[in-house]
């Protein structure tokens, strides 16, 4: 199977690419800190939380929407019985 013919494959690897990238931005914004270089640190966390949010949007909000939600919606609320009385 080739990343480019499935398009579910190429998101899963891109976005674990991205995501060992964050990693690695990660641990070099702390190197940076703990060389008291605040400037390059907060670029390079800055850098570090707008890769990760970008997948979490592009990649976990449409998945919970598409396989958890419709799980616990209710199509027609008014007949539910409550076990509370």
């Amino acid at each position: 199977m080739s990343l480019l013919t499935n398009p579910v494959a190429l998101t899963i690897t891109v976005s674990l690419a991205i995501q060992i990238i964050v990693l690695f931005l990660l641990m070099y914004g702390y190197l940076l800190n703990r060389k008291l270089k605040f400037r390059q640190h907060g670029l390079v966390m800055a850098t570090a939380v707008v890769l990760h949010l970008t997948m979490v949007f592009y990649v976990m909000v449409p998945s919970f929407v598409l396989a958890v939600i419709p799980d616990y919606s209710v199509p027609t609320p008014l007949s539910i019985v409550s076990v509370v009385g």
